[in-house]
């Protein structure tokens, strides 16, 4: 089972990747090793640097597709902090992954759960 301590400490790691847009190599190569973790059945990094993950469902019917993105626009002021993701009541930092990130969790229990979808 994926625990909420799990959750946020998978997006802290996520968000503490610098990932400007044209340089996600190294979020991209995190998120594929999560997948990997979590036991997708397929997964690769295309041409264009876009992570694919893939779980085949055990019955017939519809797909699902989840998607997101790894880029974070350049801020106007840089503090030190963008990458920070602390957490004083509210997890802040460069949002870029932690929708990608939540996706994934989102997934891995789509994942533990396989069986009865």
């Amino acid at each position: 089972m994926y625990t909420n301590e799990q959750l946020i400490e998978f997006c802290q790691e996520a968000v503490r990747i610098p990932s400007y847009s044209g340089q996600e190599k190294g979020v991209a190569e995190f998120m594929k090793r999560k997948m990997e973790e979590y036991g997708f059945d397929e997964v690769i990094i295309d041409k264009y640097g876009s992570v694919l993950g893939t779980i085949n469902g055990k019955r017939p019917g519809k797909t699902i597709l989840l998607r997101g993105d790894m880029d974070a626009l350049p801020i106007q002021e840089e503090s030190g902090e963008e990458f920070a993701s602390e957490i004083p009541g509210r997890m802040h930092g460069c949002g870029h992954d932690m929708h990608t990130a939540m996706m994934l969790g989102a997934a891995k229990l789509l994942k533990a759960h396989e069986d009865e979808i």
